[in-house]
């Protein structure tokens, strides 16, 4: 593995320690599976599939209370439009 590799997954790594913490202090409802569900549905939202679906922006999150635009909401019609369009589904 080339050095710029291992230095990317590295702070990968850190940022994905880091985002772990924050949500563990600032969300206690929440455990251990349901903190990495979490992390996991927001790199993939943020993935996008190149020419089909456009990266999740923090600017799309409005922190809207409006029925079917929270920004749960949000998150999880991004992250179902990756599967669907990176897998081919649609």
């Amino acid at each position: 593995m080339k050095l710029k590799d291992k230095k990317r997954e590295k702070e990968i790594d850190t940022r994905l320690t880091k985002l772990n913490n924050d949500i563990y202090q600032n969300e206690k409802g929440l455990g251990e599976s349901d903190r990495v569900y979490l992390v996991t549905a927001s790199i993939i939202a943020t993935l996008g599939v190149p020419g089909k679906v456009k990266p999740l922006d923090k600017e799309d999150l409005k922190s809207s209370i409006g029925e079917d635009n929270r920004d749960g909401d949000i998150l999880m019609r991004k992250v179902n439009s990756f599967l669907m369009k990176k897998y081919s589904y649609n």
